[in-house]
């Protein structure tokens, strides 16, 4: 998809799907519209530039595209002055592969503000630490994918439009603290408790500081995940209930906004392609129905009196202020914490990465 002057990135996205999956109905349904020399049989093909494997299930981009898409992001000066046009080629190859790398929508919409408001596409600027971050990402995650396919693609049951989720995580965040519900939806359609948790944010000083709350809400889908980890959950698609839609609509659509949850969404993003948790669906609760979240995000008793007192007494503990390696990973998502340069993201990227493979190595 080639933008020309940089429409938004939501519209280019969409196009995007619309012409893959009009083009997957034409060709089911009228074999005919392929030329012979481009058809082909066979249970890995390239296909309008994806790879296509039957064998491991798995969708990815062709090595041809890939390498180019690497070729551009990796000859970008983060430091020296940089095109409109550039900005644009590149947030252009972010929208089309991030149908494969979902999770990393919210940095594309980075590189789109970079490139916006310019007419002359040739005049040249320096990149804000936002888009520098972006770019990093970008970098590091193709080539993630032309080394490991089958951890870095993208598995075809997500293109599936009304999946069957069977795990939800039921959550709240305050200034204080992030507390959550994990549930399961057992063979006969009953919704089982299977444990709570509750983390202090404390440490990160939002104190009274309102402007922190939307940051405190995603942090609690994070901590969400965690905990589904630490009962030893991985690969499922997931459903978040809660009553902030601002983090609701961040977690499922990839695209949180604003420099107070950058850190918090680079450990999102690797969160879940390294243990393969997608968040498919999002169900927004009054602040009424979520009260029971609301308690644990503010409790300072111990979990197990907490979970008694909101009646889920006789659901499991997960403690995540218990693990070592949770607990980093959770401090890492610290809006304070910087990660500018390209020294601090290299260390920022490698101590979320050993973590998650150290916490799924437990989890097995």
């Amino acid at each position: 998809v080639d933008d020309g002057m940089g429409c938004a990135e939501d519209s280019v996205v969409e196009a995007d799907m619309a012409k893959f999956d009009g083009i997957c109905c034409t060709l089911f349904n009228n074999p005919q519209a392929v030329q012979r020399e481009k058809d082909a049989c066979g249970k890995r093909e390239v296909f309008i530039g994806y790879v296509i494997d039957l064998d491991t299930g798995m969708v990815s981009v062709s090595e041809k595209n890939l390498l180019r898409a690497l070729w551009h992001f990796a000859c970008c000066d983060l430091e020296g002055r940089v095109s409109v046009k550039e900005m644009q080629r590149l947030a252009s190859l972010g929208s089309r592969y991030s149908m494969i790398c979902v999770e990393l929508r919210p940095f594309t919409r980075a590189l789109y503000r970079a490139a916006s408001g310019w007419k002359n596409r040739q005049a040249t600027f320096l990149l804000k630490e936002e888009a520098k971050q972006a770019i990093r990402m970008w970098r590091a995650m193709l080539f993630l994918l032309s080394s490991a396919e089958v951890v870095f693609g993208r598995n075809l049951e997500t293109f599936r439009e009304n999946p069957v989720i069977s795990w939800i995580v039921e959550f709240d965040s305050s200034l204080e603290g992030s507390g959550g519900l994990l549930y399961r939806i057992d063979q006969d359609g009953v919704e089982v408790c299977l444990g709570g948790f509750a983390v202090a944010l404390s440490s990160f000083g939002f104190a009274n500081d309102s402007s922190y709350q939307n940051t405190a809400e995603y942090i609690g889908v994070i901590l969400g995940l965690v905990a589904l980890v630490k009962i030893g959950v991985r690969g499922v698609d997931v459903e978040l209930r809660g009553d902030s839609i601002t983090a609701l609509t961040w977690a499922e659509t990839g695209r949180p906004r604003g420099s107070l949850v950058t850190n918090a969404s680079m450990v999102f993003t690797l969160l879940c392609v390294a243990l393969g948790l997608t968040v498919r669906r999002s169900t927004h609760i009054s602040g009424e129905k979520n009260w029971r979240c609301d308690i644990l995000s503010r409790t300072d008793e111990p979990l197990r009196e907490t979970l008694d007192k909101i009646g889920r007494g006789d659901s499991p503990v997960i403690d995540i202020p218990g693990d070592e390696r949770a607990m980093r990973l959770f401090a890492l998502c610290n809006p304070s914490l910087c990660t500018e340069g390209e020294e601090r993201f290299r260390v920022f990227w490698k101590e979320i990465r050993e973590l998650l493979a150290s916490m799924n190595d437990q989890g097995k």
